[in-house]
């Protein structure tokens, strides 16, 4: 488990770009030794509407989102609830350009120091893999979706497990404690540098 509460964000939005797309709902789940222990989970309201490709991939509507919270009242409270916490996302990109635009759409600015991306992380732990889809990943490490999909909350809950189920692996490896220091350190190595990576954390010299 990682020695320090985490909290893993997903967003749901009516496209792929922060510029020119909105969110649509976060979940902001905190995680401790492996438990959920306090939630953010909302739909929201950035005035504009949900294309039609985008409600059949998520179920989000329109409507839903019209009579949401607005956005200026979600995202400060969204800042306060993640404070100076790492967060930890799948494609965590993606959930980092949304969070912080949205952000300074209203003059605010990120305070977590760690971005934590569970693709990255899964891709040196569990090298080879066919892909890395947040499904397929899931599926790989016995963790199953207790509700739709592309629904912020159950991508949030899956990637907590599944970030869960890769701190176990590290564990394994004889590695005494799972940091955000070291999950960082293996985003950014190669591919092929992990195994010594985690070879001289199971010694003691990180």
């Amino acid at each position: 488990m990682i020695v320090e509460p985490v909290i893993v964000m997903d967003f749901e939005t009516t496209g792929l770009g922060p510029q020119s797309a909105r969110v649509t709902e976060v979940a902001a789940l905190r995680i401790e030794a492996g438990r959920v222990t306090d939630r953010f989970v909302t739909l929201i309201n950035c005035g504009v509407s949900v294309p039609a490709e985008i409600t059949a991939f998520t179920g989000i509507t329109t409507a839903m989102v019209r009579a949401a919270p607005p956005v200026a009242e979600v995202m400060p409270a969204l800042h306060r609830f993640v404070g100076h916490h790492p967060v930890v996302a799948h494609n965590a990109h993606f959930d980092q350009g949304f969070y912080e635009q949205e952000l300074r759409r209203l003059q605010l600015q990120s305070d977590s120091e760690d971005f934590l991306c569970t693709i990255r992380v899964a891709r040196r732990v569990l090298p080879g893999l066919a892909t890395y889809k947040l499904s397929a990943l899931s599926a790989h490490c016995g963790v199953r979706f207790s509700s739709a999909a592309h629904r912020a909350e159950a991508d949030a809950r899956v990637t907590g497990e599944v970030l869960t189920s890769l701190s176990g692996r590290i564990l394994d490896a004889g590695v005494p404690s799972v940091t955000p220091r070291l999950l960082r350190e293996l985003m950014a190595c190669r591919i092929a540098d992990a195994k010594a990576i985690l070879r001289r954390e199971a010694r003691g010299q990180g």
